[in-house]
């Protein structure tokens, strides 16, 4: 039932399409200097929305996500990178509520959510592969704000054999400067904003 939440809903869909357009150019280069699909990620309450998406030409057909996908957070490389960067009293709020809404092998990643988050961390990305027979594999940074909020996730998907070694290397580096690029350009058009206040 649509409900108070599409209220909400709305107002973070206001905000997150100023970040898309802030955000295309770095998804294309992106695309085009990895030949794998980026993705841009906001999120949404308990989930993260897949907001955006920048497709290679040599990028397989079938892949993660469509545009406007929401997945509870945690789930997933793209929202896993927002999910661990988050202050501890909401990453447990968002843990113990997606656990409760969650079954299957969706609830078993929350039995060891934990270590997960504190390796994300600790990495600086998200990694994960998908255990069915496509065998995709995704890679996510977090976008930072000022504050040190994640505000959206950038992830690159590819083939699970491709997404390893140099090129992997090579996808968080990508995904770490377009990241901060974002970020910087977030900010101008806030401190912009705030001027014509």
């Amino acid at each position: 039932r649509l409900g108070p939440e599409l209220f909400a809903f709305g107002a973070i869909i206001a905000d997150a399409f100023d970040l898309k357009g802030l955000a295309r150019g770095s998804l294309e280069r992106l695309a085009k200097e990895t030949g794998d699909t980026i993705y841009l990620g906001v999120r949404c309450g308990f989930d993260a929305l897949c907001l955006d998406r920048a497709t290679a030409a040599s990028a397989p057909d079938q892949m993660f996500l469509e545009v406007m996908n929401r997945w509870p957070l945690g789930i997933g490389s793209f929202s896993l990178a927002i999910l661990s960067f988050l202050p501890e009293p909401e990453i447990a709020e968002v843990v113990e509520y997606n656990r409760r809404r969650l079954s299957g092998k969706d609830l078993a990643t929350f039995e060891r959510i934990g270590p997960t988050i504190l390796k994300t961390r600790l990495n600086g990305y998200a990694f994960r592969r998908t255990s069915s027979q496509r065998g995709l594999a995704g890679v996510a940074v977090p976008v930072i704000d000022r504050k040190l909020r994640p505000v959206a996730s950038l992830c690159a998907a590819a083939g699970a054999q491709r997404m390893t070694g140099k090129h992997l290397e090579l996808v968080v580096s990508s995904l770490r400067r377009e990241a901060a690029a974002i970020a910087r350009r977030c900010e101008v058009a806030r401190l912009r904003g705030d001027a014509r206040e």
